[in-house]
């Protein structure tokens, strides 16, 4: 009886947070705004349609085909009220959809559950943690550009996975591998590369591993998703846009590429890491419970066992993120911007929950003890998440409102000379989202190109504070 209210108390508190989470989502999504490289991509936009914009970057700017395209609708609807507060909060939504997906066919796949009906909540939390592991979650979660090319490409890549565990194989079936996975292959190259890599080695274990995890996949699903990403990586590795760009770029080395991506996975773990541990625990936490709640209480694990494993698969995780991160680094001469390492530290988020659940589910710490422990992380959680509401609320939305307020006054002010400078009032801080403000030179990229999208002849300027 207990243990039943024990449980019951732990999904609503579960249910409470992520309740909370997504209520910060729509706050967020809602003082969303546009914000460098979107001014211009709307400029061009406007100028020749969504098809003729996305042939233009193609052939002038990079191969990523696919992103240009849904990049190109989000900005064709640039001016339609609340359209960008809805992408933004559908970037979410459906990242944690494929999550969810993903997690049922794991779990039916590996016989822990057929029917375990909170995993709903475990996928917003999970989203959660990784919303906020990441540093900049402006740069990864709102800016459009960059949303359309990483996020979405990743999300586009769970959605792959959780089809290719399921024990469906009907035609629709595969028409939802082969449009996931066009998208996936088109958006991102170096996130490309690391797709492909993931499915070749998942199917040479189908064949190499007799295990029946494996033997559940489809030879036909795999070899079919495949093709479809290496196709449309192919046309991105093609175009006429990648030599014009990487004119733009630092010249490339192969060799001095291992110490640059070094110096990106030292960046990762001695500052990006350090900030995100505390979050990456809080949330992972009830994935402990997961694990009790699952366990039968026959399989016990050795502790000395149980570190060795750890150890291994942490080694693994850190081999597999510098393979990750090498093709950034490589493509751009330079360390990876927060924005390309976004399936390096989903990854992080994922290996702790893992292990977390693994602790509950063979059983290393005391019931009791955990049953404690999670109602305090639970209401530690939920605290949390509601400062995070009230002081983001405060800051997004006197930032939301200050460039709602610019963007009106450029559309109603006209000079004739153009070699005036209108100097225009600093932004507020923008809290999580991503900052849309402008730089003291008038020649700044920035400047120029918040002034293409406002469509004024004149240049722009912030005043100095």
């Amino acid at each position: 009886m207990k243990h039943n209210q024990h449980i019951r108390i732990n999904h609503v508190l579960m249910t409470a947070c992520g309740s909370l989470f997504v209520v910060l989502l729509l706050i967020l999504s809602y003082y969303n705004r546009f914000a460098v490289d979107d001014y211009y991509h709307i400029h061009v936009v406007t100028q020749k349609g969504i098809t003729a914009a996305a042939l233009d970057g193609y052939y002038n700017y990079g191969g990523r085909w696919t992103s240009y395209f849904l990049w190109g609708l989000v900005y064709y609807f640039y001016n339609v009220p609340l359209f960008t507060a809805l992408y933004s909060f559908l970037v979410f939504l459906l990242f944690a959809l494929a999550v969810w997906l993903l997690l049922r066919n794991i779990f039916r796949t590996t016989g822990l559950s057929s029917s375990y009906t909170y995993l709903p909540v475990y996928s917003v939390l999970l989203t959660a943690a990784f919303f906020f592991a990441c540093e900049s979650k402006g740069e990864i979660w709102f800016w459009v550009v960059s949303t359309t090319m990483y996020l979405n490409s990743l999300t586009a890549f769970i959605f792959v996975l959780s089809l290719l565990l399921s024990s469906r194989g009907n035609i629709g079936v595969y028409l939802l591998l082969a449009g996931f996975g066009i998208f996936a292959g088109g958006a991102a190259e170096t996130y490309a590369v690391v797709f492909l890599g993931g499915l070749t080695l998942l199917l040479i274990l189908k064949f190499s591993v007799k295990s029946e995890i494996f033997k559940r996949i489809s030879t036909g699903k795999l070899i079919t998703v495949i093709v479809f990403i290496a196709a449309a990586f192919c046309i991105s590795v093609f175009a006429s846009g990648n030599s014009v760009r990487a004119g733009w770029l630092p010249e490339r080395s192969f060799t001095g590429t291992f110490l640059t991506t070094l110096v990106s996975l030292k960046d990762l773990v001695f500052h990006k890491l350090i900030y995100a541990i505390p979050y990456i625990l809080l949330f992972s936490f009830p994935w402990l419970a997961a694990g009790q709640l699952l366990s039968t209480g026959n399989i016990k694990m050795s502790l000395r066992k149980f570190i060795l494993r750890f150890i291994i698969s942490g080694t693994v995780l850190w081999v597999v993120s510098y393979m990750i991160m090498f093709p950034t680094c490589y493509l751009l001469s330079e360390v990876c911007p927060d924005r390309a390492i976004s399936v390096v530290i989903l990854l992080i988020v994922i290996f702790a929950a893992t292990w977390s659940f693994l602790v509950g589910y063979y059983r290393n710490i005391s019931l009791n003890t955990e049953r404690y422990a999670q109602k305090i992380v639970l209401i530690l959680m939920a605290g949390f998440l509601i400062y995070a509401i009230i002081s983001q609320y405060n800051r997004v939305s006197d930032y939301g409102i200050a460039v709602d307020q610019r963007m009106e006054y450029l559309r109603h002010t006209h000079f004739q000379d153009k070699n005036h400078i209108e100097y225009l009032q600093p932004l507020p801080p923008s809290g999580f989202l991503y900052s849309a403000e402008i730089s003291a030179d008038t020649g700044n990229y920035k400047n120029v190109q918040l002034r293409m999208g406002a469509f004024i002849e004149y240049a722009l300027a912030v005043k100095a504070h």
